[in-house]
């Protein structure tokens, strides 16, 4: 047996509900640098290290019935401003992990929320929901939340 991670032995949650139908799953950190510029050099003094970002990006395929809404993990529209408004403020931070076909966590991410959700319809093609998400922490296998 292989001890390589591929997507057949992946899983893809949020919250611990399995997202079983999900095609791609794409976590990254960044830290973020900016140059320190100073008068009669050419090249920076130093490069500070200004912040700490964590984005995830998923594909999964659209279901009957299975939209990010009726999932929990979209807010619900609205009727007026006012409506829309509570329903965007009153989202709840999600987990997300992916975890390995024996059930290990092979990468947790936290403070999850949903920043984008694109749906995709074509002409011979599965639909398909591609959902950005920003987050605050990720941690691997290992490591403690």
């Amino acid at each position: 047996m292989s001890n390589v991670i591929h997507g057949a032995r992946a899983k893809f949650l949020l919250n611990g509900q399995v997202i079983a139908w999900a095609n791609d799953v794409t976590v990254t950190e960044t830290i973020e640098q900016e140059e320190l510029a100073v008068l009669d050099r050419y090249e920076p003094m130093e490069n500070v290290d200004t912040a700490y970002r964590v984005q995830m990006r998923a594909r999964f395929f659209r279901l009957l019935n299975g939209g990010l809404r009726s999932l929990g993990f979209w807010p619900l529209t609205g009727r007026t401003p006012e409506e829309l408004r509570s329903a965007i403020l009153a989202r709840p931070e999600l987990i997300a992990e992916i975890h390995d076909a024996t059930g290990t966590m092979l990468k947790r991410v936290s403070r999850v929320k949903p920043r984008s959700w694109t749906v995709n319809f074509a002409a011979r093609q599965v639909t398909a929901n591609d959902v950005e998400f920003t987050a605050i922490y990720a941690t691997d296998e290992g490591e403690s939340a």
